[in-house]
């Protein structure tokens, strides 16, 4: 649908190089990060987290779901990884998706 507007809940703080899809929800206090594409009618709720993440259409992460943020692995040594997120995806409230790491040779 054309006329779907995106909409960002005023204490949502959304990133410069973010990317938002049309019909795409932002709830408060969500946070948008870095290098962000969301597709069209993405939902993002209350005190989520994404970062440095390419999303497909129609994705929902609900309250305090954490998505692309840094692994949880003792051989991240910070170097830039993303994470990709097919459409339809749901996450749940207080569930995360990490980053992965670089092959090492």
């Amino acid at each position: 649908m054309s006329g779907e507007a995106t909409r960002v809940h005023p204490t949502a703080v959304v990133h410069s190089t973010a990317k938002l899809g049309v019909g795409v929800e932002i709830g408060p206090f969500a946070v948008i990060g870095p290098e962000v594409e969301l597709g069209d009618r993405c939902y993002v709720g209350p005190h989520s987290i994404v970062e440095y993440a390419t999303v497909g259409a129609d994705c929902r992460f609900p309250a305090h779901a954490f998505i692309g943020t840094e692994p949880q692995d003792l051989k991240f040594k910070g170097e830039k990884t993303r994470l990709e997120v097919g459409s339809k995806t749901t996450v749940r409230e207080c569930a995360t998706l990490h980053r992965g790491l670089r092959r090492r040779a």
